[in-house]
């Protein structure tokens, strides 16, 4: 019995050993993981704290940070969140060595503020105040009606698009001209036709030399145009060559203007007012434009000077358009926008008739519903920026500046304004043309909206993470 009480009590305390052994070893890896952990969770040390400031406050004298809000973009769609900047400069010395400048980390924190996203709008596209639009009429006839009334040469996508009649229209054309006077060859490239006067049907008086009868046609709106022929509107012009009294040569002239007709081209004398780049013998010699053309003359009976090498026009390469006061084409449309008044009217001389074709003329700019609203067809976004440069002034100082823009957004409900201008002005008979009957322009203004956000505030904190910290061995006995 005693062998077995002895037995007993060596079994209990091997039991009682290996327990604590077991509670020895739980400890240790408790101990040892719980060190571990508070040297992975060491805080690094604080350089530098600017505490929240608000904005545009400098805080310090050595250390400097400067904050402020930049709003560059405004719309005219009030709430649209509409991106803006928070910009910031910071300049402090520390004392630090050189070894120690790559651990040293620079942190901002912004203060949340109600409506602001902290990251701007990206692919961000404003809305604005379209472009000038304009309305010019004759009584209840429109003469142009768009943003571009300036243009001399309309496209064919503004015609179909209803800017502009086709009745009152006539068709540019483009192409090559070659001809030579005496030994010299020239050529017109890039050019276009402004305007063809053509005579035809010339025939001598029997017995008077130098007494002729012909017929010509005048015409500054074409219709269509080659070597052979011209198609349009204009002057046509009769001379008839005749004795009267018998055996003393004359001449009756009968002119009627606003035909549209055809006639034959290059068969007698052809004057042309042409536009484009001029090469004479293969040399460029100067650029002439629609309102200053170069005038040509070719040979015939009845005079000019050039012999006609090549003709080449057509209007279906460009499809651009030449724009006229009335469907009778005799003055050419042409406005300008700085002044905001025509700088071409019709007048009656160009009528046969002699009556002009509108009692008044109505010149509206951005009339009522104009300008409209519409989104920017670009868009815009700008990802946030900020960099550390290190200003050395010796071994142990260092000045460290910070220069950052950081983008948010919020809606845009704060009111601004912007400048548009409005014209509604008549011009009535006033002798052979028009005059303005009174001036009456008005610029309003038109509310933009742009974010707000002013109470905002920054923080900025400069930290040391000392590598030393995190170089560490641990001994541990049990």
């Amino acid at each position: 019995m005693k062998f077995n009480s002895t037995i007993n009590k060596i079994k209990n305390t091997f039991f009682s050993v290996l327990n604590n052994e077991k509670n020895l070893d739980i400890k240790a890896k408790k101990d040892i993981a719980l060190k571990s952990q508070a040297e992975a969770s060491k805080v690094p040390k604080i350089l530098y704290d600017s505490g929240w400031t608000d904005m545009g406050e400098t805080v310090g004298n050595l250390t400097q940070l400067t904050a402020s809000l930049v709003y560059p973009i405004d719309t005219a769609l009030v709430g649209q969140i509409t991106p803006f900047a928070l910009s910031y400069s910071f300049k402090t010395d520390l004392n630090v060595t050189e070894n120690q400048i790559p651990f040293i980390k620079s942190s901002v924190m912004i203060k949340k503020y109600p409506g602001v996203n902290i990251e701007g709008t990206t692919n961000f596209k404003a809305w604005d105040y379209g472009d000038n639009y304009w309305k010019i009429w004759g009584d209840s006839i429109k003469v142009y009606e768009g943003i571009s009334p300036a243009l001399r040469f309309f496209s064919e996508t503004q015609r179909v698009n209803g800017e502009f009649l086709a009745n009152n229209a006539s068709k540019w054309h483009f192409g090559t001209l070659n001809y030579t006077i005496g030994a010299d060859s020239y050529e017109m490239r890039n050019s276009y036709i402004v305007s063809v006067k053509t005579y035809y049907d010339v025939v001598e008086l029997a017995g008077f030399p130098g007494w002729y009868s012909s017929k010509s046609f005048e015409s500054p709106a074409l219709d269509g145009v080659s070597s052979s022929a011209v198609s349009g509107e204009g002057t046509y012009t009769v001379i008839t060559a005749l004795e009267s009294p018998p055996g003393v040569p004359g001449q009756t002239t009968v002119t009627t203007k606003n035909v549209q007709m055809s006639a034959p081209m290059f068969e007698d004398k052809t004057n042309l007012n042409v536009s484009g780049n001029l090469y004479k013998n293969g040399v460029f010699q100067q650029n002439y434009s629609d309102l200053s053309p170069l005038g040509i003359e070719f040979q015939g009976v009845l005079g000019g000077n050039a012999t006609l090498v090549s003709f080449s026009y057509d209007w279906i390469t460009r499809q651009q358009w030449k724009l006229f006061w009335s469907n009778l084409r005799a003055t050419q449309f042409l406005f300008n926008t700085s002044s905001r008044v025509p700088t071409t009217f019709p007048d009656t001389s160009d009528y046969e008739t002699a009556t002009l074709p509108y009692t008044t003329i109505t010149v509206e700019e951005n009339p009522t519903g104009f300008p409209e609203l519409e989104e920017d067809t670009i868009a815009s976004y700008s990802a946030s920026s900020q960099r550390d440069i290190w200003t050395k002034k010796n071994d142990n100082l260092f000045t460290l500046h910070n220069v950052a823009t950081v983008y948010l957004s919020a809606p845009a409900t704060y009111t601004t304004t912007t400048t548009k201008q409005f014209v509604d002005e008549d011009y009535i008979h006033s002798g052979s043309t028009y005059t303005r009957d009174a001036e009456n322009r008005d610029p309003q203004e038109k509310p933009m909206y742009e974010p707000r956000a002013d109470g905002m505030q920054i923080r900025f904190m400069i930290s040391f993470n000392n590598p030393v910290s995190y170089n560490r061995s641990n001994n541990f006995k049990v």
